[in-house]
């Protein structure tokens, strides 16, 4: 068996046997095998190749691209890495597209509060018993939830910052814990009342298709 014959051989065994330890999860073991067979034959396009499929595999399309372009770079001809190196390109546009997507078009009200949702009373109460403004944000009320957090926030820096003399409360102390039960107040009602007014919208009405045109 001459060298060449020898590295498919080394190559569709350590293939198997990646592929076997892949099924049982086991990732490790797997990359293993292929970085020992690199070790036996450096840069060797077949090689790499092959770490590249299993790299693909195991969704590191990062690692797969490179190995791909190692072969690329060094071995002119190699139709089939050329080919995988361009479909593993283009899956890796697509998730970027797709996230920039997501990212450009999802506010944090949005997240919280999905657009057409009907809001629970409830659950805007229970938001703002946690803290005032988070059941107004859950409602969509991104800039009222924002003020009422802060002004929260602010209090209750100042409460533990200038409230207490000998570990008792003092006038300025009760300001602040009248603000905070007022505010905890005023913002569970009125995030209760927000979400009971709320109607979730229909959704878009479909297009119908030109049925009465003629087929061209």
């Amino acid at each position: 068996m001459d060298y060449f014959d020898s590295v498919a051989v080394d190559v569709e065994d350590a293939l198997r046997k990646a592929r076997v330890f892949i099924s049982r999860k086991d990732e490790a073991s797997a990359m293993a095998i292929m970085d020992k067979l690199l070790e036996k034959y450096p840069e060797h396009p077949k090689v790499l190749d092959a770490k590249g499929d299993i790299l693909r595999e195991l969704g590191k399309l990062e690692e797969a691209k490179e190995c791909y372009e190692r072969v690329i770079s060094k071995y002119k001809g190699w139709v089939s890495t050329e080919k995988k190196h361009a479909e593993v390109v283009f899956q890796l546009e697509q998730a970027k597209s797709a996230a920039e997507m997501f990212l450009k078009d999802m506010s944090f009200a949005e997240l919280m509060n999905p657009a057409g949702a009907r809001r629970s009373g409830g659950i805007a109460a229970f938001l703002s018993l946690l803290a005032p403004g988070f059941g107004q944000i859950y409602n969509g009320e991104l800039v009222k939830g924002i003020v009422m957090l802060a002004i929260a926030i602010f209090s209750w820096i100042m409460l533990f910052s200038f409230g207490y003399v000998a570990s008792s409360v003092n006038s300025v102390g009760w300001f602040f814990i009248i603000v905070l039960v007022v505010l905890y107040i005023v913002s569970m009602i009125d995030a209760g009342a927000s979400a009971a007014k709320s109607v979730a919208s229909p959704p878009p009405p479909r297009p119908k298709p030109p049925v009465d045109l003629p087929f061209e």
